[in-house]
């Protein structure tokens, strides 16, 4: 769940953000909520603001400036990753310096905040990331999801691989471990095998090698599409390009 909060004085920009990330579809494979706020009093008065992942915060705000709020979040909500908005160039000169993400003219925001959104998501997730629990000969396995390279299915059972050891899982079908995966970052190329898209090192329309994995893995006919939209779409990602 990615939480953001929106604090601008003008309620029509509200809707005007909230209409950029669902028609960007940034949000479609991700769990996200947001919370308005008009004004960063508001905002500070609220036991809840410790929450947010991300902020989208005005530089012009009545009372308590942006650049005061963004300055004193910096001390009081640390992990908050901000967005300045604005709708006068000018004003940026005031805002250089501080720790802050990005800044967007608010007349750009269509086309530059999902990419932003997008950058701070893949930032978000591999600063937190997701713990998965196995059942498996030597007992219950804890792993971080996102050092999963892949997993295959093998003597009857799901192995997971990591860069250093594999594991088998009891008691789970592929599918069953596949349920469990982060859609946006794994790919099943094949009834037998599924892939984190960010551990692939190179792609053919029949097969694909893994980073630290020396045999190769099969692409079924037919999926190959599937895996390349899924690689092109974390490279976007990654290299800050909009889909």
């Amino acid at each position: 769940m990615i939480k953001i909060a929106f604090v601008d004085d003008e309620k029509s920009m509200h809707s005007v953000i909230v209409d950029a990330l669902r028609k960007s579809r940034v949000f479609d494979e991700i769990e996200w909520d947001y919370k308005s706020y008009y004004t960063s009093e508001t905002f500070l008065d609220d036991e809840s603001s410790h929450q947010f992942d991300i902020m989208l915060l005005d530089i012009e705000l009545p009372g308590l400036s942006g650049i005061q709020l963004s300055k004193q979040m910096q001390i009081t909500h640390p992990h908050t990753k901000i967005i300045f908005l604005t709708s006068y160039e000018n004003h940026l000169k005031y805002a250089y310096g501080l720790n802050v993400f990005r800044y967007i003219m608010k007349e750009d925001i269509h086309d530059e905040l999902p990419r932003y959104i997008r950058e701070l998501i893949e930032i978000i997730r591999e600063s937190k990331p997701k713990i998965l629990k196995f059942k498996t000969l030597d007992g219950q396995l804890m792993c971080q999801e996102n050092e999963i390279l892949c997993v295959l299915f093998e003597r009857r059972r799901p192995v997971i691989y990591t860069k250093d050891i594999k594991y088998p899982i009891l008691r789970m079908s592929l599918k069953d471990v596949y349920d469990k995966l982060d859609k946006s970052y794994f790919v099943m190329p094949h009834s037998g095998s599924i892939v984190n898209v960010k551990y692939i090192k190179t792609l053919s329309k029949k097969s694909l090698k893994i980073k630290h994995l020396n045999s190769e893995i099969i692409i079924s006919r037919g999926r190959y599409q599937h895996v390349f939209n899924k690689l092109a779409q974390y490279e976007r990602v990654m290299t800050g390009r909009l889909i």
